[in-house]
């Protein structure tokens, strides 16, 4: 799967990216919104793995614009588990969402879930919220 990683924290998105690799997905990585739209010109992608808190925008907004361009499927990296944010991201169109931090196994099974299953999985998941093992 060729998947685009938006997450500003290098170090984050280093391991992310990595750990992608691993299981042979294809990465692009950007670190801002400007980047990722540059990047979604050039680089076809099956998935979008977007953080929400970005330099220079929101990954909400990030993912409409990334809409217009063609169907992708997302996944929102968040670090906060508010009501509100979790309404913010659903409205955002995001298929399902990861608090942060997160475990390889949980990006795996969200990956492998939105490869089988129903587009939005927002409303089907628990295992996106568990606390960290």
């Amino acid at each position: 799967m060729d998947i685009l990683v938006v997450e500003d924290d290098a170090i984050s998105a280093r391991a992310l990216s990595r750990l992608l690799k691993f299981k042979g997905h294809a990465i692009e990585v950007a670190a801002t919104c400007r980047e990722a739209l540059a990047a979604a010109e050039m680089f076809r992608f099956d998935l979008a793995i977007l953080d929400l808190t970005l330099p220079d925008g929101d990954g909400c907004d990030l993912l409409a614009k990334l809409l217009t361009q063609r169907p992708v499927k997302s996944i929102a990296l968040t670090g906060h588990s508010f009501a509100e944010e979790t309404q913010r991201i659903i409205a955002a169109g995001f298929n399902t969402y990861l608090l942060k931090p997160v475990t390889a196994d949980r990006v795996y099974e969200a990956i492998e879930e939105l490869r089988r299953g129903p587009q939005n999985l927002l409303g089907s998941v628990t295992w996106s919220t568990k606390a960290p093992d």
